[in-house]
This record gives structure tokens, sequence and C-alpha cells, in this order.
């Protein structure tokens, strides 16, 4: 969080992409509030200058992970509007009695960052329908998200609604109240940032490791992967990929709040949820931590993306077991090629498809949990157990905890350890070239 580049940076280099991104908002809005026949090219055209301040987003501001934030936060949002304008096909709800330039505006601006934004769902059927149907109450899911409250794998969170104009969140937070949530967050964010900076530096620090150790498998290292130094390297990676990071994008998150619901006021409380991600405690599995509580920001325009692949071009039944390992695969395959994009433009010379075999890797262990829950609940039926048992349900969120950690400890340190040996590699392999051609020009030269 300390602002380290200013001996590079400067406030010219920041006019352009920054010109760029207010481009693509106003475009964006036109788009919204009059939506387009031809929907595919409005979309092109607004990846002109989301493209163009994509390319220069390190220029953005002095600190790397703001201008690496901002580079994200362009491809991210970018899917949503595709996901508003052309698989929604988002159109104003108007009146004849408001039918003008602002109130079209406004109902644009409701959206034009609304990550859980749906349509609201179809009236509820009558009672005569009902009976003659046969059928139940409609399927909650089309209006609201909501978690059984006592549940010890779901913790209450509030609920969202979903209507014409935007999602409407019931946390019930007046002005004041969400100013002073998002205030403290902030504080609270930035100290701990802080503290963390200055441990990293300090003698407690994390020990330098090599990682052309990690290179060789963790288990046929055994038991000398299991000295303390290389499990604390382990542990502090996962910590700053899983936490630090978190806190870093929380804080950003609650910067934004206050500045456009508590100073701008253009929008209101309601509109906001109290956090970016969903809460880290629903993190006991990997499905559960990249599906409700990492990937919460992309998941609607992630998902509905694919599944017009899978289901409208592929033709991939809906609900089925191959459907939702290829849709899931996708999903990561995709976000994959989007941070790898970010390693080429941030380093055109460093190796980049590595952070996209770690992501469809992960794939590896939603499988593995759902083979492994599968036969779990088999044999808790085989062993009695029966209905929701207190004391092995919080085993079960102790196992799937060290599971989660355990994962991002093996996986995020071997990433690491291959990118940079394909760096290497990649390197070594263009110097070659080059001397190569040195050669040829230098043996050129002595025949003339």
């Amino acid at each position: 969080m300390l602002i380290e580049g200013w001996q590079w940076w400067s406030f010219r280099s920041a006019i352009a992409p920054v010109l760029a991104t207010i481009i693509s908002f106003i475009y964006a809005i036109y788009i919204l509030a009059y939506p387009p026949v031809h929907k595919k090219l409005s979309m092109f055209l607004l990846a002109i200058p989301v493209f163009y301040a994509f390319t220069y987003h390190l220029s953005i501001a002095p600190d790397y992970m703001l201008s690496d934030t901002f580079g994200r936060f362009l491809y991210i949002w970018y899917g949503h509007m595709s996901y508003e304008v052309t698989i929604l096909e988002f159109a104003p709800a108007l009146g004849k009695e408001n039918d003008n330039w602002k109130t079209r505006v406004k109902l644009a601006w409701r959206v034009l960052f609304d990550r859980n934004h749906k349509p609201p769902p179809a009236p509820t059927p009558t009672a005569q329908e009902l009976k003659r149907k046969d059928s139940a109450q409609p399927d909650s899911a089309d209006t609201t998200i909501t978690t059984p409250p006592h549940h010890p794998h779901h913790p209450r969170q509030p609920k969202m609604t979903h209507t014409p104009t935007g999602t409407h969140y019931h946390h019930n937070y007046t002005y004041l109240r969400f100013t002073a949530h998002h205030l403290t967050q902030l504080i609270l964010l930035i100290s701990l940032l802080t503290l963390h900076d200055q441990f990293r530096s300090s003698r407690y620090g994390p020990p330098s490791h090599n990682n052309s150790q990690t290179l060789n498998s963790f288990f046929r290292r055994l038991p000398l992967s299991l000295h303390a130094s290389e499990l604390y390297h382990r542990a502090h990676v996962c910590f700053e990929w899983t936490i630090i990071s978190l806190f870093e994008y929380e804080f950003y998150y609650s910067l934004f709040a206050l500045l456009f619901v508590s100073i701008l006021r253009t929008d209101t409380p309601s509109q906001w949820p109290l956090s970016l991600c969903g809460h880290i405690n629903t993190s006991w599995s990997m499905r559960q931590y990249w599906g409700r509580h990492w990937h919460n920001y992309i998941y609607r325009s992630f998902t509905a993306h694919t599944q017009v692949v899978t289901r409208r071009w592929l033709g991939c039944k809906r609900g089925a077991l191959g459907t939702r390992l290829l849709e899931n695969t996708i999903v990561f395959a995709v976000s994959g090629v989007m941070h790898s994009l970010v390693k080429r433009v941030q380093d055109p010379g460093g190796e980049m498809w590595a952070i996209t075999w770690w992501y469809v890797a992960q794939m590896v262990p939603i499988v593995v949990e759902g083979v492994v829950q599968h036969y779990w609940k088999k044999g808790k039926k085989w062993m009695g157990v029966e209905g929701e048992n207190k004391w092995v349900a919080r085993g079960e969120l102790a196992v799937g905890y060290v599971w989660v950690a355990w994962w991002f400890m093996w996986s995020v340190p071997k990433y690491s350890a291959l990118k940079d040996d394909w760096t290497m590699k990649r390197m070594l392999r263009r110097w070659e070239k080059e001397h190569g051609a040195l050669e040829k020009m230098s043996l050129g030269n002595e025949t003339e």
C-alpha cells in the first residue's frame, strides 16, 4: 500500500488512460440508457477505449498495487457490460410520464457497476395456477439469495432483491451507519496492511526461499519438505494470496463506497453490499472459496457467458454433472487467460501462461472434494450419524479449512516455481537465438 513509484511516474502519463476510461464509462452509460440495435457492434466500440486503458494501466498511478487493481477492474467491468448489453439486454424500465434523458441516465448508472444484477422474477403464480400445475412455491433463488440461518456451513447473510432498476441489499444501513462501517473498515484495513509491510521488513518476516526446490515434488522430498523454514514460507505465501489480497481489494471497495454513497450521494446504502467478497468463513472448501467468497464479484457475468457457450451453442443439459464440470473449467480458464493478459501487459518478456494453468488446475481440488463429500455422506449414513450433528459439523469445517489452506500452501509456491523456471528457459532460448544471430553476422563480416 506504500507509494514507491514516484521516481518513474508522471501525471502526464496518466492522462491518456484516465481519459480512455472516462470515455468508456460515458459510452457505457449511453448504450445502457439508449439500448442499441446492434448490441455486439456497440460492445466492439466499447472495447476500443477499454483496451487502450488496459494496455497503459500501469501509468494510472505511482502505486503498483493500485494500477494493477485498476487493470483487473477494467476487464472484469467489460465482462459485466457484455453481460448487461448482450445477455440481459438491459433496457431502462420507464413509463410515459418519466421517459426523459435524466431518468434514463439515472437507471443506466444504477446497473453500470451492479455485479449482482439479474432480471426480476416472473410474477408469482396464483393459487389456482399452483393447484393446476401441482407445483410448490417458485424457486427463491430467482428473487433473493439467502442461506439457511442455522446451517454451520452457511453463515447468515443479508438478502438481496433483484428489481428492474438493479440490486437492492437488505442490510438496513442508514447513511450514517453505512459511512461509519466503511470508514472504520478503511482505517482498520490500512492499519493492518501497513503492519504487514512492517512485519515483512522486520527480522521476524518470512525467510528467503529458493523456488527451484519447490519444483521438486513436496511429497517426494518428505520429510525434508516439512522443514519449519519451508512451511513458514508456504504459510506466508498462502496468507498473502488469500488474506492480504482480500484486505487490499476490500480497502479500495470501502474507499469507493464512501465516495459514491457518503460523499457524492449518487447511490444509496441499499445499492451497495457491505463487502466486495463473500465472508471468509464460507471458505470451508475450494468450491466455496471460489464460488461464494473470492469470485463473488465476477460470478454472474462470467457464469452467464459460459452458459451461453455450453447450453445455447453446445446444447449441454442443464444440471448434468458433465455440464457443471465443463462450465466451471471454462470459467477458471477464462479467468486464467485474463490474468495472463495482465502479465503480458505488465511484463512482455516474462512468462505469462503459468497463471492460466494454475487457474485451470483449481478444478482438481473441486473434483476431489466432490468425490470425498459423496463417499463421506455414505459413510455418515453407514455409521448412523443422522441429521445435523453439531460436533460432526464442526469437525467437517475444521477439516475443510485445513484442506483449503494446504491447497494454497502447496499450489501457489508450485506455480511461482514453475513461472520462474519457464521464465528462465524462455530467456535462455531468446539469448541463444540472439547470440546465434550475432555469430552469423560476425561470420558474415569476416568472409567479406
